[in-house]
């Protein structure tokens, strides 16, 4: 529900005298009127219309815009070198194919540094470094678990082996001790 707001000018009302260009209150009232509802009716007119072609206009630039990516994407590319010679034609998609497997197939020296010009001192290929490196690094961490556990295990048996010699050698010593003071008789085989 429209509330109107009507504002009046109550100089205007007719005084008995038409010459002076006055009107009556019912004329100034109607036209009060006239005006807030043609304003209402443009606002809101306006405003959905504004809204509408708003939404319009962004429909049909996502579309457009969805259209063109699509176009590209679809579009095949031809790249050439400064001579003009082409060295790679094919889809977008084609082309990050193709420099995933430039990057992966691309000589490295041995400690993965990309090799430029014709430096094929390592000849080996980033995938292959990569990868033995990977397996080194695996091997380094299964030695050093292995020798760790290997130096606990020696120590652990060799801590165990000297008190059994020391128990062995202690016992041996009190009874040779005690055998020659007589206390113990010595035994004989």
């Amino acid at each position: 529900m429209a509330i109107l707001k009507l504002e009046i000018d109550t100089d205007d009302i007719y005084q008995g005298d038409y010459d002076h260009g006055s009107t009556s209150f019912e004329d100034l009232v109607k036209g009060a009127m006239r005006n807030e509802i043609t304003k209402l009716v443009m606002e809101k007119i306006s405003k959905e219309k504004v809204e509408e072609e708003t939404d319009n206009i962004r429909e049909e630039v996502e579309k457009s815009v969805k259209e063109k990516l699509n176009n590209l994407i679809n579009e095949d590319l031809a790249f050439v070198n400064s001579w003009g010679k082409p060295t790679f034609v094919g889809s977008i998609e084609d082309y990050i194919k193709y420099q995933i497997d430039e990057r992966l197939m691309k000589p490295v020296d041995d400690r993965g540094n990309f090799l430029n010009g014709c430096q094929l001192d390592g000849k080996k290929t980033w995938i292959q470094w990569a990868v033995k490196d990977k397996i080194d690094n695996e091997i380094k961490q299964i030695k050093e678990a292995a020798s760790y556990q290997a130096r606990a295990f020696c120590k652990d048996t060799l801590k165990e082996e000297m008190e059994k010699f020391k128990t062995q050698t202690l016992k041996g010593l009190v009874i040779q001790q005690l055998e020659s003071v007589g206390i113990l008789n010595k035994q004989t085989e």
